[in-house]
């Protein structure tokens, strides 16, 4: 979704695309109208305020400008992938098969125009399309970018046909080839810190926040579209804000800090209207701080079972961050120190912090939906029980499982790969493992 149908320079296009990778469409958005108003046939402001409305949660007028880039001006591949791209992203599988195919006849040996057409309309182990994955790799000038794509898509063919082991070799080929990095000593100093911190006095005032946390592919994108079917909830997404307001507002005052989360959401001023949903996973770390200048906010946390995480983790081609899941025993110790963290702020939070199991949420699925509502202060809707159907665009790595209604598939996924996730069972520890199927057991009821 990063990829420009062309190279702006210095102008206010360039500025734009500036604004959107510090988190401000809205500004961005803003200083590109005039430009459309004076300009209608600039693809590349097109495509820049495309991405503005996807980035706002508006995946229609997104998806419509688009249409305009690639009606105007149809030999820009790139164009026909973001389009793609945006149609998977609010649930158009077809739109979006149509379009890569498109993209693939103008570029015929793109890598990342093949791994996503695989993810809309899957390969077959010997097909056509596989054998030019395949080929791709072969190639010494293929960059890494390219290389982690094929890897980590010939091993979701393996994956669908069966072959768990030759899967595995795939997928760990691909983080091999990668470029991660995990500070396991800063994690745990970080925790440590946190551990240290008093509890911070529960108050009143600004808006009610639901931060839905946990490790990355533990489940907090479904609780997310569950909320955002809620006709007085907004999400913002994955958002950086509430990183970016700490240290904005390093020793300030709450009323600093908020203003800081809600500037950099591009909500300033905003009240009680509405309930605002953030779903950044690792916001776990910083929820005393949320809770200082958010004293109103209320906490998930989603837990997993983390051998089903770990594995996730493992063989997901995440496009930015998420350096720990390059390795299984980085996976390990970060799972290990976001419990750690979850026990401290469960602690001290109160009955503002939820445990949500995620084994629990797809085996009764009301009966926990109407729990997370009621933990939220939000009355029970009945449309939030069919998450699949929310309007608004997908943007995470849960890109297709969000567009499925709930369902079991994601649960005891890691018993086919036992053998090959021995790194993480050791990281982890057995008797620790054991211990968090008891309690989540208990959620279970």
């Amino acid at each position: 979704m990063d990829q420009s149908v062309a190279k702006t320079g210095d102008g206010p296009v360039h500025r734009a695309r500036a604004l959107l990778q510090g988190g401000r469409a809205d500004l961005a958005l803003a200083g590109l109208l005039p430009v459309l108003q004076q300009n209608a046939d600039d693809p590349a402001a097109l495509d820049c305020a495309a991405m503005c409305y996807w980035r706002l949660g508006d995946g229609t007028t997104a998806l419509a400008l688009m249409r305009v880039v690639t009606d105007g001006w149809p030999t820009l591949a790139a164009a026909w992938s973001k389009r793609a791209a945006m149609a998977a992203g609010i649930g158009d599988g077809a739109l979006a098969e149509r379009c890569l195919l498109q993209a693939l006849r103008l570029t015929p040996q793109s890598v990342a125009v093949l791994a996503a057409l695989n993810r809309v309309a899957p390969f077959s182990l010997n097909g056509a399309l596989t054998r030019r994955l395949k080929s791709q790799l072969k190639d010494r000038s293929l960059s890494r970018a390219d290389r982690v794509m094929a890897l980590n898509a010939l091993g979701r063919i393996e994956e669908r046909a069966g072959r768990h082991a030759q899967a595995f070799r795939r997928f760990a080929a691909a983080k091999a080839a990668g470029d991660g990095q995990y500070d396991a000593d800063a994690t745990d100093r970080r925790v440590s810190a946190q551990c240290a911190r008093p509890a911070v006095a529960a108050g009143q005032g600004g808006p009610k926040v639901i931060f839905v946390t946990g490790m990355p592919r533990s489940g907090t994108t479904l609780v997310e579209s569950v909320f955002d079917r809620h006709p007085q909830v907004t999400s913002v997404g994955e958002s950086h804000a509430l990183t970016r307001a700490r240290q904005q507002a390093a020793g300030g005052s709450p009323q600093q800090g908020r203003d800081a989360y809600l500037g950099t959401l591009g909500l300033p001023g905003h009240g009680a209207e509405r309930v605002l949903v953030d779903k950044m996973p690792l916001n776990l770390l910083d929820l005393d701080f949320a809770r200082r200048i958010l004293p109103e906010a209320r906490f998930l946390f989603l837990q997993r079972h983390p051998l089903d995480v770990g594995l996730s983790c493992f063989c997901t081609n995440f496009h930015e961050g998420n350096g720990f899941s390059h390795r299984l025993e980085w996976i390990g110790h970060l799972t290990r120190a976001v419990y750690r963290s979850a026990e401290d702020h469960e602690a001290k939070l109160g009955a503002a912090f939820r445990r949500q199991s995620y084994r629990a949420l797809v085996n009764r699925p009301e009966r926990e939906i109407r729990a997370m509502l009621d933990h939220a202060g939000l009355d029970f809707h009945a449309d939030c029980l069919s998450p699949e159907a929310a309007q608004g665009p997908a943007r995470t790595a849960s890109l297709y499982q969000v567009r499925e209604a709930i369902n079991r598939r994601g649960l005891d996924k890691w018993r086919a790969y036992k053998a090959q996730l021995t790194p993480l069972v050791e990281t982890l520890g057995a008797g620790w493992i054991a211990d968090w199927e008891a309690a989540d057991a208990a959620l279970t009821g």
